[in-house]
């Protein structure tokens, strides 16, 4: 491949996992502190496109990406933070279990964010978290910070954090997620 070629992100090809109500994939946006520059496929030029730089020069000090081959509420693939012992690197694919989710409303548009481990089988730390308590308060409480945050300075009102959902209600979302996929797959194949 030439140095002049672009490299094509065939994210579309992914698929969200073999059993994704056991493990999903994950593809890193944000790298746990790494500082919080978030970043869009552009379908035009299958290539990554700068979306948002959050202000005050914040971070995000766990791993957050989408799932391939979902697509949520706002039409984008479903977002996940991935929490792993290390940083993981941008545009990797991980797989992942999921713990639970926190809703998000972003200028009046819900965005459920599922909250996930490292695979146990990747990361044999993960296994002893199975429910979102186990994450512990302060963990629980920087997510909801970096969300309530992301949007930067004087953007406050833009995002407000909803409740917490139990694994139940990220199994529901990642559910219909897929569904929603593959109904807007099959009506571009018509």
């Amino acid at each position: 491949m030439g140095k002049s070629q672009s490299i094509e992100l065939l994210f579309g090809h992914l698929s969200p996992g073999d059993d994704v109500l056991a493990e999903l994939n994950v593809i890193i946006r944000l790298p746990g502190q790494s500082t919080a520059v978030s970043y869009e496929r552009d379908p035009r030029y299958n290539l990554l496109r700068v979306r948002s730089i959050a202000g005050g020069g914040s971070r995000f000090w766990q791993n957050y990406g989408f799932v391939p081959g979902t697509r949520a509420q706002d039409g984008d693939p479903l977002d996940i933070v991935v929490f792993a012992p290390f940083p993981l690197e941008r545009l990797s694919v991980v797989v992942c279990r999921p713990v639970g989710m926190l809703s998000v409303v972003h200028h009046a548009i819900t965005e459920e964010k599922i909250v996930a481990m490292v695979s146990d089988r990747i990361c044999a730390a993960s296994a002893p978290v199975q429910r979102l308590e186990d994450l512990g308060d302060y963990a629980l409480t920087q997510v909801k910070a970096f969300f309530e945050n992301y949007c930067g300075v004087g953007q406050a009102e833009a995002v407000q954090c909803g409740d917490w959902g139990d694994l139940h209600a990220a199994e529901r979302v990642i559910l219909g997620a897929v569904k929603s996929f593959e109904d807007s797959a099959s009506c571009t194949r018509r």
